[in-house]
């Protein structure tokens, strides 16, 4: 299997465990994988490797942004970005964009590490918490 392959399956049985443990998103759940899978449906064999970074924070910017407005919980946000930050996803798009790579991988770590720990405590009013990284994302991509 190539790659693409490898990274598709991975994201499958990321659905189906998202769709076990939250069987109430199932819907959030589709809609937001197949954001990644449209997005890793690009060429990136034709994009520079700056636009191919830029391209995944808008993606995942739109992803976030979608997941907000689905309603989902912080749980359900903490295993879908424990399930991306993974070599198969983030060592995908360093293929592609070498010189980004490192800071493809970063910008993951940041979001995990956000979602797993950052955003557990009592922290609830959810539109600062989205302008927040909202505006990170937008930082990140002056860089």
């Amino acid at each position: 299997m190539n790659k693409k392959t490898d990274l598709i399956v991975y994201l499958e049985q990321g659905i189906n465990k998202l769709n076990v443990e939250f069987p109430k998103n199932e819907q959030s759940t589709s809609a937001l994988f197949q954001m990644v899978i449209d997005f890793l449906n690009a060429d990136f064999e034709e994009m520079t490797d700056n636009y191919i970074y830029r391209y995944f924070l808008t993606s995942f910017k739109k992803l976030i942004c979608f997941a907000f407005e689905s309603g989902v919980s912080k749980s359900y946000l903490r295993c879908l970005f424990k399930h991306l930050n993974n070599k198969v996803f983030v060592g995908y798009l360093g293929n592609y964009a070498k010189t980004r790579a490192n800071d493809i991988r970063l910008v993951m770590d940041r979001f995990v590490d956000f979602f797993i720990t950052s955003w557990q405590g009592c922290d609830n009013d959810r539109k600062r918490v989205l302008n927040n990284i909202v505006c990170s994302i937008d930082y990140w991509m002056t860089l």
